[in-house]
């Protein structure tokens, strides 16, 4: 086995992509390698590797800093496929390494599911972050946990899982689909709402160029979880450590018509972008398919009204995740200035 004394994985669950990378500079046989994990949340393999159309007609890399700093650098699984693809779930496998049968969470909320299920079964207290805790590691989370992780508003969520040293998670179910307007449970405390609360796509935004305008603090969710991991690995020991970014970006809050709120510097770059036409797509004559399907409501022709709502979310998918591109280069950027990363 080859040591490595960083190990940078992305990770995307809840029915999208998986892709992995390792990152590292050499090693001695003894030194125990931190870990960073970067998850998105329900993000398509074609928001991934594929291009968007800017302004100018040119067409550019959707998160080319991810593909140059991860996947070229690193492993991607090709065959790579989940036992059970849904949200909750999936993550409870991640941090778990067990079958959903065998870590208990197997639906997305409810007392099977979510955020409840994992505390009424061992996996509270036997996963990961425990088990690296045990090895020395220290623990880092910044980024959505659970589904239903607190109540639909109030009261907010102030309980730390046991396994995590640093704790900065979304304090609200609803907090996990909001770009502006969330809460934060840091360390157990409970922060008030971080931007607008009632943003929409008139207003309620970060200046320009957030965070690179040296703003103290930048309230667009997406940007907020990649300063705090950044900052976190900039003051982190010399013991090792497990960090875990996990973006909510491109799922959050994508209600029509609506859709993912972009941080402003990204607003509308992909607005030439023509969306995704599968072959099959908007098929009219539906006569092979099985007659659940011909029977189902959802058989009949889009109207123009929803394929160009369906254009627009898509749009505004890929305009969201250049911002998880942009965290992606600044942890990759503050691994290697502080000597964890050749």
């Amino acid at each position: 086995m080859i040591r490595r004394s960083v190990a940078a994985l992305l990770a995307a669950l809840c029915l999208g992509l998986a892709a992995a990378g390792l990152l590292a500079s050499g090693a001695t046989a003894a030194t125990k390698p931190s870990f960073v994990v970067i998850q998105t949340d329900d993000q398509p393999l074609n928001e991934f590797d594929r291009r968007f159309r800017d302004l100018y007609d040119n067409w550019r890399q959707i998160m080319p800093k991810t593909m140059g700093l991860i996947r070229d650098k690193g492993i991607t699984f090709t065959q790579y496929m989940t036992p059970f693809p849904l949200c909750a779930p999936s993550r409870a496998s991640l941090l778990s390494g067990r079958y959903t049968q065998n870590h208990g969470v197997i639906r997305i909320g409810g007392p099977r599911g979510g955020w409840q299920a994992w505390q009424n079964n061992p996996i509270m207290f036997e996963n990961l972050p425990v088990w690296l805790q045990r090895a020395g590691y220290e623990t880092l989370h910044f980024g959505k946990f659970m589904n239903y992780y607190g109540g639909p508003d109030a009261p907010a969520e102030t309980v730390v899982p046991p396994g995590w040293d640093r704790w900065v998670t979304d304090a609200t179910d609803n907090s996990t689909r909001e770009f502006y307007g969330y809460q934060q449970n840091i360390d157990g405390e409970v922060t008030p709402r971080l931007g607008w609360p009632y943003y929409d796509q008139s207003g309620g935004r970060d200046p320009e160029g957030c965070p690179w305008l040296g703003v103290q603090y930048c309230n667009y969710h997406t940007d907020s979880m990649s300063m705090q991991a950044e900052q976190a690995i900039r003051e982190a020991g010399p013991e090792p450590f497990f960090l875990q970014v996990d973006y909510h970006t491109p799922h959050g809050d994508s209600r029509p018509p609506i859709g993912p709120e972009p941080a402003p510097r990204h607003y509308d770059s992909a607005l030439r972008t023509p969306g995704p036409r599968a072959p099959g797509f908007n098929e009219r004559d539906i006569t092979d398919k099985p007659k659940f399907l011909q029977d189902a409501d959802a058989a009949a022709p889009l109207s123009q009204n929803e394929i160009n709502q369906i254009d627009t979310e898509y749009r505004k998918s890929v305009e969201a995740l250049r911002s998880v591109d942009d965290g992606v280069g600044q942890i990759i950027k503050a691994l290697r200035e502080t000597g964890r990363l050749a």
